[in-house]
């Protein structure tokens, strides 16, 4: 790899910043996030003073419902958060 394009983070939600800075996030830029997320994914994006735009979820895959982010796409919207899905009961 040899460090070329490579950044070390400690955790997923510190990623979350050299990603959006890579995107090209701006302030008022919307992030559209899945609400049934941790905090951080959420808080990442208001850092930025991007607000984050819920999207509702998929009940059996508890992702973002792709309907409901078509729907909520707008010409401020610069990245959609994907999230993975938790593990199924007994796995």
């Amino acid at each position: 790899m040899a460090g070329r394009g490579v950044v070390a983070v400690i955790s997923g939600a510190s990623g979350h910043h050299p990603g959006m800075l890579a995107l090209g996030l701006k302030v008022g830029d919307e992030v559209i996030v899945p609400p049934f997320t941790l905090a951080a994914t959420a808080d990442s994006v208001a850092l930025w003073d991007a607000p984050p735009v819920f999207v509702e979820v998929d009940p059996e895959k508890f992702t973002s419902d792709a309907a409901a982010v078509d729907a909520r796409t707008r010409t401020r919207n610069r990245i959609v958060t994907a999230v993975n899905k938790p593990p199924k009961e007994g796995a």
